[in-house]
């Protein structure tokens, strides 16, 4: 049988984008029609109630949430192939993501060509494993997080665009089952980042929002219809309970499986939290925190400082965030995010 000949990288990336824009040639809907979709449960196209969308999360939080997913993410594709060349994929993602956002800078639009701007050399880079990835919060200035500020809900809808173009690029790599259940675990992560955006306020559809940019570009007039948080933040596998404490007291739990110690920690010195976060894994530990402090910390028979640097052992096990809770008696007086870069330097150190 004659051998075909094989096709370049140049080539493959026209062809993939060829496919790509087939999918959203005309017929394209109207506004009208747009509107009377009933069955979209999300749609950033519609007006909001004629009033200026309103998003309370914070832009930093946000990025958080998306680094730690797309890291989850590219961690799940090495499970299905550790030889997969992520970072070939990732490029071409990043390469037919550009026309859609330069079209959008052309109808002026700011804060998606600004995420593509600064993320698009993280993404790769985490593909890579270059040496310590940083945090995405800190790639962005005062500048840059004013503007963020105004509309921060864009980071997830760029976010989530980057991960369907990312999944079209592999298409034709992974088997239809191996797509569907990567895209099932994206829908797993979503809920539990839901942890992260407070109950009592308004938090953006995250499972929603996936669903619609799998389907739909990015708009320059994307807007965010936002919904309460219900009271049931995550709901845990029969084997995944969370650690005993009063039911009603309890803000949020999950599997350390399915969410970092670090990244749990990071978020609750970010939103300087108060109460006490509660870890049964190989020891029982509880971190208590005031205003994003953490005052007092128990890991077995440890207490304050060498106890809080056990956790950094804890691979697995289960959590559950208590709010309003106070300790006893004082042991400490730092900040997360200062116990957190003591952790990392000793882990350094360590290897």
């Amino acid at each position: 049988m004659e051998q075909l000949p094989k096709e370049s990288h140049e080539e493959r990336i026209s062809k993939l984008k060829a496919q790509y824009q087939q999918m959203f040639e005309p017929p394209s809907k109207t506004s009208a029609e747009r509107r009377e979709e009933k069955s979209l449960k999300f749609n950033p196209q519609l007006p909001q109630d004629n009033q200026e969308a309103l998003c309370h999360q914070s832009y930093a939080k946000l990025l958080d949430i998306c680094q730690m997913i797309y890291q989850k993410f590219l961690t799940e594709l090495r499970n299905y192939d550790a030889e997969l060349p992520i970072d070939e994929y990732v490029n071409i993602a990043l390469q037919i993501a550009y026309a859609e956002i330069h079209k959008l800078e052309a109808q002026n639009e700011q804060i998606y060509p600004l995420l593509f701007r600064i993320l698009q050399e993280a993404m790769f880079f985490e593909t890579k494993r270059i040496g310590e990835t940083p945090s995405w919060r800190s790639l962005f200035g005062e500048k840059e997080g004013k503007q963020l500020s105004k509309a921060p809900y864009k980071i997830f809808f760029f976010f989530f665009r980057m991960l369907t173009i990312i999944l079209f690029t592999l298409k034709t790599t992974l088997e239809r089952e191996q797509k569907q259940q990567i895209a099932h675990s994206i829908l797993e992560m979503l809920q539990n980042a839901i942890v992260f955006l407070q109950q009592g306020r308004k938090c953006c559809p995250l499972k929603e929002m996936f669903a619609y940019f799998r389907k739909h570009e990015l708009g320059v007039e994307d807007t965010c219809e936002c919904i309460e948080a219900e009271a049931e933040i995550i709901p845990t596998e029969p084997s995944a309970q969370a650690p005993s404490a009063p039911a009603q007291e309890i803000v949020f739990h999950g599997s350390l499986a399915q969410i970092n110690l670090w990244q749990i920690l990071q978020m609750l010195g970010t939103e300087q939290t108060s109460g006490c976060l509660h870890i049964e894994s190989t020891m029982e530990a509880k971190v208590y925190i005031a205003n994003g402090i953490v005052i007092h910390c128990e890991c077995g028979e440890f207490q304050g400082e060498p106890a809080f640097y056990q956790l950094m052992y804890f691979k697995e096990g289960h959590f559950a965030f208590i709010a309003n809770v106070l300790p006893e008696v004082q042991t400490m007086n730092h900040t997360i995010e200062g116990l957190l870069l003591d952790i990392a330097q000793r882990l350094d150190s360590q290897s």
